[in-house]
């Protein structure tokens, strides 16, 4: 079997249509922690419409055009049906670190329309599952001098005992046994009753910088039920485990320190074997010397959603910048008449059925927690043919 890799990248640029929620455009500021900024344009009709461009279901917006490296794609909206009035938008590369995005109104009809834009700027954190928007409460684990984290993902080779038709097509761009759940490190970890069946394993390599005197390894898994898991180490550790439930922390983990002893400096191996039972979900082991075995900590991490909104460098500009990434985000627009708003919500739906309020610089327009910045441009005239 081919060694198991966890980069599933499609060599695509950071910036592109990569939202799950609403169309616009995305950069992927740090791909190994899931984060992605999204900005939503939203067209309509000036206090009586608004198109929220929902990517889940239809929502008046269609995919127009691409080059085949993102660095142009479009989209048309249809703000009246049958190409009366639409919106044309598009995202142009400027750089690496810029892109341009054009919006072109078109009235087809006899009248004079009032219309408006919004161009809706928010952090988006690495979901609990696919298509879902809730984040995902993930924790982080604080280690002492010279230990080392081997998260479970980080296997060079897993078998179950008995096949499964998703061994060798795991949907969802997920690896063999992946489990995606609140509490696991970094949000991932296996699962999918391993270790119920015995014969089920894993294999793992790694590498401590310096040579432990007298090492231990802590290992934090769930147990699925009441009854234990048994376990055979095997490779630069030989013994046998007994996982339980016992003293679990708020996320249902528990941890387990085996004494290793000796410990040399280099490329070690770990197979772990089930010799039946529970199943098990793993988030993976911390290598060190065993008398700093208690100093492993693990904490959930609290995301943060409203940016700091710093005035930009000229006007009609401004600079967002989140707690959660070191990324800068700068937002300009080319037009007079616009109004600055702060949306706390989780989500933009519900915004279109009250698009009379064009005033409200700080608006609580649903339940949930999150945070929308939108330049409001309003009102915008488009004259009849």
């Amino acid at each position: 079997m081919p060694t198991p890799t966890k980069n599933h990248d499609l060599h695509l640029p950071d910036w592109g249509p990569y939202s799950k929620r609403y169309a616009g455009i995305s950069h992927i500021p740090d791909i190994s922690r899931g984060l992605r900024f999204d900005v939503c344009i939203m067209p309509g009709h000036y206090r009586r419409q608004m198109l929220v461009p929902n990517e889940k279901w239809a929502s008046g917006h269609h995919a127009w055009e691409a080059a085949t490296d993102l660095s142009y794609y479009a989209y048309r909206y249809e703000i009246e049906w049958k190409d009366q009035v639409y919106c044309d938008v598009s995202f142009s590369e400027l750089s690496e670190q810029s892109r341009l995005v054009r919006c072109s109104f078109v009235n087809n009809t006899d009248l004079t329309q009032s219309l408006m834009l919004h161009l809706v700027a928010y952090l988006n954190f690495p979901p609990v599952r696919p298509y879902s928007d809730e984040p995902i409460e993930a924790s982080t684990v604080s280690l002492p001098a010279d230990a080392i984290w081997v998260d479970a993902l980080d296997y060079d080779d897993l078998q179950f005992a008995i096949g499964r038709p998703t061994d060798n097509l795991v949907p969802d761009g997920m690896m063999r046994a992946e489990v995606r759940d609140h509490g696991f490190v970094n949000g991932s970890g296996i699962g999918q009753a391993f270790g119920r069946d015995a014969g089920d394993w894993v294999s793992f390599q790694f590498v401590p910088d310096k040579p432990l005197q007298d090492a231990a390894l802590t290992v934090r898994y769930r147990v699925e039920g009441s009854d234990p898991a048994r376990i055979r180490l095997t490779g630069s550790i030989q013994t046998e485990l007994e996982l339980t439930g016992e003293n679990p922390d708020d996320s249902g983990f528990s941890c387990l320190v085996i004494p290793i002893g000796k410990l040399d400096a280099g490329e070690q191996a770990l197979i772990m074997t089930s010799l039946g039972g529970a199943g098990i979900e793993l988030d993976g082991f911390a290598v060190t010397e065993a008398g700093l075995a208690g100093n492993v900590r693990f904490e959930k991490h609290s995301w943060t959603h409203v940016p700091d909104i710093i005035e930009g460098p000229y006007p009609n500009s401004l600079i967002l910048q989140y707690p959660d990434t070191e990324m800068l985000y700068g937002l300009a627009w080319d037009y007079p008449d616009y109004w600055l708003r702060q949306l706390f919500n989780d989500e933009l739906d519900s915004l279109a059925h009250d698009c009379s309020d064009n005033v409200s610089a700080k608006r609580q327009h649903g339940p949930g927690e999150g945070h929308f910045t939108d330049v409001f441009l309003r009102p915008i005239s488009s004259c009849a043919f």
